[in-house]
């Protein structure tokens, strides 16, 4: 979580999502578990973080429209930020 001054000057927070989704928790927002997010091949070609690809593979094999899971694997295959162990397993 960040500070963050934008042009106008005001002063807002910059925070991840997994610090939002404790604060729901902690609040009761949301419940044990976050809300799942639905992954999209736009979002895996540009996501940099592994953990995020790692859900987004989780995301693609439970799905029963196989357009939409090659669409997924093709990406993750795109994306240089996709752990090896995944690439392995969607080769």
């Amino acid at each position: 979580m960040k500070l963050v001054k934008n042009a106008s000057g005001k002063t807002t927070i910059k925070m991840s999502k997994s610090e939002w989704a404790n604060i729901g928790k902690k609040a009761g927002w949301l419940g044990k578990t976050a809300q799942s997010v639905v992954y999209t091949p736009e979002m895996i070609r540009s996501s940099n973080s592994p953990e995020s690809l790692a859900e987004a593979y989780q995301d693609a094999i439970g799905q029963t429209d196989e357009m939409y899971r090659n669409a997924m694997f093709n990406a993750l295959k795109n994306n240089p930020n996709t752990p090896s162990d995944i690439l392995q397993k969607i080769r």
